[in-house]
């Protein structure tokens, strides 16, 4: 295997272990130390590169940019009119909304009939140069 691929597959499984940890340390109520392990987790993907995790992604303020937690440092509302859950950090007072119950069979028809758009623009295009010349 590549080495890049094997230090990535270390380095995601180091953030995935750290993180844990500092939920962990938050459920037990040593606040310190797992901000500390929130820092060591975003300075880990900012160096390694990595992608967000869906999961790791959602503990994190996208304003702040500090490690938050349920019931310590931030707001989950739901609106069931609307569909969608409301996250704000009581820090900085920054919110992100996240769709329920969207699938992404919705998203994929969407990209296919464009794909079929773009398709018949395109024959529609080359059938008129054929005939103006």
């Amino acid at each position: 295997m590549n080495k890049l691929l094997i230090r990535n597959k270390i380095a995601i499984n180091h953030v995935r272990m750290l993180h844990q940890y500092g939920l962990i340390l938050y459920k037990k109520g040593e606040i310190k130390a797992a901000k500390k392990m929130g820092k060591l987790v975003r300075s880990f993907i900012k160096n390694f590169g990595l992608k967000w995790s869906p999961e790791i992604k959602y503990f994190y303020c996208k304003r702040c940019k500090s490690f938050i937690f349920p019931g310590v440092n931030m707001k989950v509302r739901t609106r069931s009119n609307r569909k969608r859950i409301v996250i704000t950090c009581t820090l900085c007072n920054g919110s992100k909304r996240y769709l329920v119950g969207q699938s992404r069979s919705f998203l994929n028809s969407k990209i296919k009939t464009k794909e079929k758009m773009f398709k018949t623009k395109k024959i529609i295009k080359q059938k008129h140069r054929k005939y103006r010349r």
